[in-house]
Order: structure tokens, then C-alpha cells, then sequence
């Protein structure tokens, strides 16, 4: 009998480049909803007994919302990597620093200047002259490796997390450093010819063995770290890594066997990043011409956002938190997208029509 051919990662992205010949647009967004669900649960002023978070119900090693940020970084390894192989430094900074730092900014600078001083207990006065408000900024835009989750004085509900601003920012500093991680390696195929696979095997070896917090910050035990890796790893290896379904169906069954097991979380990040990667080569699916990338600023503010109508409607609970915060979030982040996003990206080269460049899935 006649085994069926295999293809390689290499050949489903042959032609699949630009966001509508790839499923990365959808996945993404998928991936910032996921994030608006699983947060319902823990910012939802109304506690219910009843409501239990679905993936840690069925033995997930992290809520709904963790899996969407694992996805997130997984396509960010994937991707990043590829523009570092790609692009020169200059090139490869400006198209990173135009991409996240101007949305984020804007976002930092709306919330501690429109949403503190609206949710504050104090006088705006003491508000404004508190250094607590400029800790907040300055520590944001700059990338400190522990985003400050407080605002003076603002508190929006009784909950455990009442106090959180915006508590999404914390893995945005963790996404930067490993952005010049990438960049290390791009340098180093540039240099050396060596396959791409050699640094970026390096660099997780170095990782394993040695304590590199003070680059990699090892918040939730370096799982995005190591999303973010195997993400750079398969685009290392994409000429002969073998790509089907029968295998992600194999991976999650793998991880379900063990998942009370030690190895069951690293089987669990193998197959959502495998999973993940597969998907995003299927044939595509279509979304309304009208559906853009909004999904950096939904996990921008999102959960800022939920915060607020948990504030103002106090009887909300988990789902009708959920049902309420999407769409509000989905239109703030469709704001954020053509009122910042997408005008720094037509900055990020000036050859070629905005259109094209904007389709990129490596924007």
C-alpha cells in the first residue's frame, strides 16, 4: 500500500504570504477574543458559582485566555523570525518599533489621563500631581519587564483584580526582549551562512541551561518564552517539517494522555504551536472585506475596557460580561487600528503600494 504524501511546511506556504492567502488574520483575532473570554471570568463584578472557566475545567494547564496568548506568541516566533531572515537591522527595528510602540503609547497616555482621572478617589488635582500616574506611563512605553497594573486612587470593583488598569501589558515587554532575540539570530545567519535553525537552537539551549531572566523575563515559567521558540523553530525548519492534520490530532491526544502528567505541559505548548501553524496554512477563509487586524488593539483594551463596564454595570456576571466588553472592544480596536496602527505601518517602507505592505503577514 502506498503511503500518502506529506507536505512540508515550505510547500503550503508556497503563494500564502499576505493576509487573505492565510488564515494568520483570523487565528489572530480569534486569539484576542479568546483573551476578552477567559478575562470575563476573573473582571466580572458579579461572582458566579456556577461559571467555571471551560479549558481549566477540561484540564488545560491555562485558562482560555493564556491559550490565546499562547498563540499569539507562537505566530510572533513564526513570524518575527522570518522578517529578521528577511529584512536588514535597520529595516527589521523600524518595521518592530512602528508596529507596537505607537498603539501602545496612545493607549498608556488614554489611560492614565482619561480613564485614571474618570475612576480615581482622588481630587484630579492630587491625581495629576501624583508620581504614581508618570511611573505608570514611563514604566510602559519603555518597555519595564514589570508593567505597573495600578493607577493612584482608581479602583472599579470589589473583585481581587478591582484595582487592574490594564493587566494584558505585562507579556509586551516579554514580546520586545524576545524580538531582539530574533534579531540576534537573523544577525548571526548573516553573518556566519549557518542555518537559521543553529542560533535559534542556541539561544533556547542557552535558555535551558542558564538564567537568563535578566533578558527573558520568566513570568508564568517561561511558557510564552518558549510559545514565542517553538514558533521560530518550525519556520527554521519549515523545508522538511511534516504538516498534517493526523499529526496536530496526534499532538493533542499525546497532550491529553499526560496532561496530569510532567511532560503534559510541554506536550501542550507542542501542540498548540503545531496546531496553531497548520491552521494558519489551510486553505483560507474569508472574512468581510471590512475585517482588518484589529487584534493588537483589542488586547490593548481590552482589559481596561472590561474594567469599566464592570464599574458602571455592577450586575454584570462572567457571560453577560462577555457579551457586553466584545463588541466594545472590537470597535476600540478597530479605532485603534485605522486611527494609529495602520497609518504608522504605510511608514514602514516606501516602495510599493500601502495596500500590499499592509497585507503582509509579517507586519
Amino acid at each position: 500500500m502506498k503511503l500518502p504524501v506529506v507536505a512540508s511546511l515550505a510547500q503550503r506556504m508556497e503563494g500564502r504570504d499576505r493576509d487573505g492567502e492565510n488564515n494568520f488574520l483570523l487565528i489572530r483575532l480569534l486569539a484576542a477574543t479568546s483573551v476578552l473570554v477567559g478575562h470575563a471570568y476573573a473582571l466580572a463584578p458579579l461572582h458566579c458559582e456556577t461559571c467555571k472557566e471551560p479549558l481549566k475545567a477540561a484540564g488545560g494547564p491555562v485558562p482560555i485566555n493564556g491559550l490565546g496568548v499562547l498563540v499569539f506568541f507562537t505566530i510572533s516566533g513564526f513570524l518575527i523570525l522570518r522578517s529578521a531572515l528577511k529584512h536588514d537591522v535597520a529595516s527589521y527595528l523600524r518595521s518592530r518599533l512602528l508596529r507596537v510602540a505607537p498603539a501602545l503609547m496612545i493607549c498608556a497616555l488614554l489611560t492614565a489621563f482619561v480613564l485614571g482621572p474618570a475612576f480615581t478617589s482622588l481630587s484630579l488635582r492630587d491625581y495629576l500631581a501624583s508620581s504614581g500616574v508618570y511611573e505608570y506611563l514611563g514604566k510602559i512605553v519603555l518597555y519595564f519587564r514589570h508593567a505597573p497594573f495600578e493607577l493612584p486612587g482608581v479602583v472599579f470593583t470589589a473583585t481581587a483584580h478591582g484595582r487592574g488598569v490594564n493587566g494584558s501589558l505585562w507579556t509586551i515587554p516579554l514580546e520586545v526582549r524576545l524580538y531582539v532575540l530574533a534579531l540576534v539570530a537573523g544577525v548571526v545567519v548573516r553573518v556566519t551562512r549557518a542555518p537559521a535553525l543553529v542560533p535559534v537552537l542556541a539561544l533556547i539551549l542557552l535558555a535551558a541551561c542558564f538564567d537568563m531572566s535578566w533578558i527573558v523575563p520568566n513570568e508564568d515559567g517561561y511558557r510564552l518564552a518558549w510559545a514565542f521558540a517553538l514558533g521560530s523553530v518550525m519556520y527554521a525548519t519549515r523545508a522538511w517539517l511534516p504538516m498534517h492534520g493526523g499529526i496536530a490530532g496526534g499532538l493533542l491526544i499525546a497532550w491529553w494522555v499526560c496532561r496530569d502528567q510532567p511532560v503534559g505541559i510541554a506536550l501542550f505548548l507542542v501542540a498548540t504551536a503545531y496546531a496553531t501553524i497548520y491552521a494558519a496554512f489551510l486553505p483560507p477563509l474569508r472574512l468581510p472585506n471590512w475585517v482588518n487586524d484589529y487584534s493588537y488593539g483589542i488586547y490593548l483594551y481590552g482589559f481596561p475596557l472590561q474594567q469599566v463596564l464592570g464599574a458602571l454595570f455592577p450586575g454584570l456576571g462572567p457571560y453577560s460580561l462577555m457579551g457586553a466588553s466584545i463588541p466594545v472592544v472590537w470597535l476600540a480596536g478597530a479605532a485603534s487600528w485605522y486611527g494609529v496602527e495602520a497609518r504608522c505601518l504605510r511608514r514602514k517602507t516606501r516602495r510599493g503600494p500601502v495596500a500590499e505592505e499592509l497585507r503582509q503577514y509579517t507586519s
